[in-house]
């Protein structure tokens, strides 16, 4: 226990630290920033501060009990439950002294917000202790109170399953958004199948209570983004959105499920180009406010995210100029609260927005950054993207005696990671042709309208190029042409 309550007073962020300290003295206080001031557990030096070794084992459990203590006083607050688990308490202890009106008019309280929150086990404890006190406020308890009190225990046990049901239908869809992408198809459609069977067995007015509509909304959304049906996805997010902001149920425990729902949100009005949602959800983002210093770095992530990608494709250079500098030093700062992963998507939209904004030797260090990577970075796609937008760069620094070496990496890295990637087969190609064979301004620029009629052609074949393909689009358009990459772009005229 002691190495464990080390870890738990180092893990505990400047808030908890502070409300600890308002809580304690004496020895707990002491032995508290001993650990706080430790870099690894030493117990010798703790030791050597307490007179003898029951004495220091005694205040650490007593700190490890303050700590909790605290931690309840801290939270209690911020979450519905627990206040109305104290007023059942309260009710209890009304009970004990027989102020027998009090304690029923508190429990019918805590029975309406229970029953408005969908809080059904709390509803069900003070149902149980109304029952009890009924002989006890009037002479002879009528039937029709006891069939009453009846039908609130009936209706929480039955929301109480229906609750339970939701919570683990949410989390087969949550294991297949993220830990099960690449379980068998098999497997994934099995649970599939059974979720969309479970929520055709269900009557969305049915689902009315704040915390059941709330489950009952993210499922509905989560479903219909696995199964591709975008819009009813993004229909199924604006009304969950929508559900947290007329309930206002922004608890301490809720937070987060607004943050990832508004997070979702975004990648659903990503896909399906509906941009303009971008300053909404930004500003709802911004309205949240977490007491954890490590939340509240990883909120500030998902704006600046959002904000980054909403400007890269709004086509707005003098924002994302802003915005870029500004995540490069947050995430220089707070490197160790973020996985490589998310530093190395990062790292592609700034290779992207230097890509098109011509500058090419921003855009070949942010490739190298994630070529460099390695096997650390979980996106084979981006890597892939990143070595072929380096060979188109090296062609327009001029970089040519360097871009055949390229060329025949490139390929032998393809060929050994058994990769198949269209879209580096079509551009190596294409860069083969030019190097190999020195051609005239005109002639060049009839290779790059064929190549841009093919380009599109395979596009239309295979359905899409994958990552990276727009943005190469881009790029033969503007060679087509004869202009400038952001204005293609800005303008639409590759889609042209």
């Amino acid at each position: 226990m002691s190495k464990e309550l080390f870890l738990l007073v180092k893990s505990m962020d400047s808030v908890e630290k502070r409300y600890f300290r308002k809580f304690s003295n004496g020895k707990c206080l002491e032995l508290f920033k001993l650990l706080e001031k430790q870099e690894s557990y030493d117990l010798e030096k703790l030791k050597k501060k307490f007179s003898t070794p029951k004495d220091l084992s005694t205040w650490r459990v007593n700190l490890k009990d303050l700590i909790f203590k605290s931690m309840r006083t801290l939270n209690e607050n911020n979450r519905l439950d627990q206040q109305l688990t104290n007023a059942i308490l309260d009710a209890r202890f009304l009970i004990d002294k027989e102020r027998f009106k009090l304690a029923e008019k508190i429990l019918q309280g805590v029975i309406e917000t229970g029953l408005q929150n969908d809080l059904f086990q709390i509803v069900l404890k003070a149902n149980h202790l109304v029952r009890f006190l009924l002989p006890k406020l009037t002479k002879k308890v009528k039937q029709e109170d006891q069939q009453a009190l009846q039908r609130v225990s009936d209706f929480a046990l039955e929301r109480m399953i229906l609750k339970l049901q939701l919570t683990k239908v949410q989390d087969q869809l949550y294991h297949l958004l993220n830990k099960d992408l690449f379980s068998p198809l098999q497997q994934q459609d099995e649970t599939l199948v059974k979720i969309k069977s479970f929520l055709d067995s269900l009557n969305e007015e049915n689902c009315d209570g704040i915390e059941i509509r709330k489950i009952y909304l993210f499922i509905q959304a989560q479903y219909f983004h696995l199964i591709n049906l975008k819009e009813k996805s993004f229909e199924s997010y604006e009304k969950l959105i929508q559900h947290f902001d007329e309930h206002n149920i922004l608890r301490l425990e809720q937070t987060r499920e607004y943050v990832s729902a508004l997070n979702n949100f975004w990648t659903i009005c990503f896909l399906l180009r509906k941009l303009d949602m971008g300053p909404t959800i930004i500003k709802k983002l911004k309205t949240v406010a977490y007491k954890s210093p490590k939340d509240q770095v990883h909120l500030q992530f998902t704006i600046y995210r959002i904000e980054m990608v909403y400007y890269l494709n709004t086509w707005d250079k003098k924002n994302a100029k802003m915005i870029i500098p500004k995540l490069t030093e947050f995430f220089e700062e707070k490197n160790d609260a973020f996985d490589f992963g998310v530093y190395c998507n990062f790292q592609y939209n700034v290779l992207c927005f230097n890509f098109i904004s011509e500058d090419f030797e921003d855009a070949f260090d942010s490739a190298d950054k994630i070529i460099k990577s390695g096997k650390n970075f979980p996106r084979q796609d981006i890597q892939d993207a990143a070595r072929l937008f380096k060979l188109i760069i090296e062609y327009e620094l001029g970089r040519l005696t360097s871009l055949e070496s390229s060329i025949r990496n490139i390929i032998r890295y393809y060929k050994d990671n058994e990769r198949n990637y269209p879209l580096a087969n079509f551009f190596i190609g294409l860069l083969k042709q030019i190097i190999s064979n020195p051609l005239s301004k005109g002639d060049l620029k009839k290779l790059y309208c064929q190549a841009l009629k093919e380009f599109k052609e395979l596009n239309s074949t295979l359905g899409s190029l994958g990552i990276g393909s727009e943005e190469l689009e881009i790029w033969l358009t503007a060679k087509c042409n004869d202009l400038v990459l952001w204005d293609v772009g800005q303008g639409g005229l590759h889609r042209k």
